[in-house]
């Protein structure tokens, strides 16, 4: 914590609000007592009753609990009025048709049924701005955007209700803490970027530019369609991440032609619809992990700026919130070093790069990878799938792994014990034609039974 950012605070809040609490043990909480679950149940009961209206979708976490956590000692002695300070600005701010509901002590739910999901995203963040205004001052601008290290913020972050509100009615406390996270994700993701950006400003290094030099012009396979493929996250308990697959009329997979020249159209066309696909789910409020494929080949060629540029249209939170873009299709003879130049090339996009590979035969280099999702496809597998499947996670040593492709019951019980993160294939749900129009919660004792 920055001393002088602390000076700050201290000064606001004794010069405002009086003396601190000299009993840290008898501080004295929030004005407005914590809501019950009864009470947040019905709240979020009536946003779901009501999906057809501007209403659904439009939940929104605001926290200090970040900020708690950097004060330390500071927030013990202060927090009765670092919370009325708090406390007295959203409430201020909130207009005459939106609710706020107090969820812990330093957290509130924003509900604001007159606002889309992106205006009421908007919203949020300007109330978190207000209050580190008033709390740090001038200084909140410069930390709010800073490296890790710097001084928390207030963190806000979109709540998908459908996830919040279980089928007994009672509060997934869990969907709140995942929206946290994802939050913070955001900042870490923003901070990366600026960083890697300002690196490069520093020592003059450029962007890694395609070695190939630009191939003559080919266009997209006709009729090239994107599947979606649910799978299951053991994190949140529930189906909401959607891999996309390539698929032509032609046949076979439009990412393994002859023609390096048509894999490159294939890989930018489908790049650009899974751009489409994201963007469609944010719009009717489907918040779920979009899994979008980049072969490697392309990646590396002179189509390298114009997948990039696909992602790049997209609004920068919605891709740190819902994207994962995942390198397909690494050859056998790629080096490590160069293996991580892709990954770079892609990490200032998305939320987490993935890398696919093999389940029978994975690719010993991928597998060594770090800082990415390591994915194995079973569908690909001529040997023992349930072999193989614990032998895969073995290997990925502790690294986030998922797994696709699998097609029995017994193929997800092995792959969920074994302990992938992620686990799909068509005996967790069949792919999808169309877009993905909502997510299914799944408690792990569901998913092994084998229930749909």
């Amino acid at each position: 914590m920055k001393v002088p950012v602390v000076s700050t605070l201290l000064s606001r809040l004794k010069g405002a609000l009086g003396p601190a609490e000299g009993d840290v043990s008898s501080r004295v909480r929030s004005p407005r007592d914590v809501l019950e679950d009864d009470e947040l149940s019905m709240t979020f009961a009536t946003l779901l009753d009501d999906r057809e209206s501007k209403s659904y979708g439009t939940v929104q976490i605001l926290t200090l609990s970040q900020f708690r956590q950097d004060l330390g000692d500071i927030w013990d002695s202060y927090e009765k009025n670092i919370l009325l300070i708090a406390e007295t600005t959203v409430d201020r701010m909130l207009g005459r048709s939106q609710t706020a509901i107090r969820e812990d002590d330093e957290t509130w739910l924003l509900v604001t049924p007159d606002l889309t999901p992106g205006e009421a995203e908007r919203f949020a963040e300007r109330i978190a701005s207000v209050i580190g205004e008033k709390l740090i001052g001038a200084r909140f601008e410069a930390t709010a955007s800073a490296s890790s290290d710097a001084d928390a913020t207030p963190l806000t972050g979109p709540l998908d209700i459908t996830q919040a509100v279980q089928a007994d009615g009672t509060i997934n406390r869990s969907s709140i803490s995942q929206a946290l996270s994802n939050a913070q994700a955001v900042i870490a993701a923003r901070a990366k970027a600026k960083r890697q950006e300002e690196e490069k400003a520093e020592t003059g290094e450029q962007d890694v530019k395609p070695a190939d030099p630009p191939a003559e012009f080919v266009s997209a396979e006709p009729g090239l369609k994107i599947q979606y493929w649910p799978a299951w996250s053991a994190d949140s308990q529930s189906i909401d991440t959607f891999f996309c697959r390539p698929v032509s009329p032609a046949g076979g997979d439009p990412f393994r032609r002859e023609d390096p020249r048509q894999i490159a159209a294939n890989a930018v066309a489908i790049a650009r619809g899974c751009a489409v696909t994201l963007n469609g789910m944010i719009k009717d409020s489907v918040r779920a992990k979009l899994v979008a494929p980049i072969p490697y080949a392309a990646l590396m060629s002179s189509a390298q700026r114009s997948i990039l540029q696909a992602f790049e249209k997209l609004h920068e939170s919605h891709r740190f919130l819902y994207l994962r873009l995942e390198i397909v299709d690494v050859p056998a003879v790629v080096t490590l070093p160069t293996l991580l130049t892709a990954r770079q090339v892609l990490e200032p996009l998305a939320r987490d790069i993935g890398i696919l590979t093999d389940l029978g035969t994975p690719n010993r280099v991928v597998l060594s990878a770090s800082k990415v999702m390591i994915g194995a496809d079973a569908d690909a597998s001529s040997g023992d799938v349930l072999t193989d499947l614990e032998a895969f996670h073995t290997a990925c040593q502790g690294r986030p792994t998922y797994v696709v492709g699998l097609s029995s019951p017994q193929e997800v019980k092995t792959a969920v014990y074994a302990g992938f993160n992620e686990v799909g294939g068509s005996a967790v749900k069949p792919p999808l034609t169309k877009r993905p129009e909502g997510t299914t919660p799944m408690l792990r004792d569901k998913l092994l039974s084998g229930e749909s």
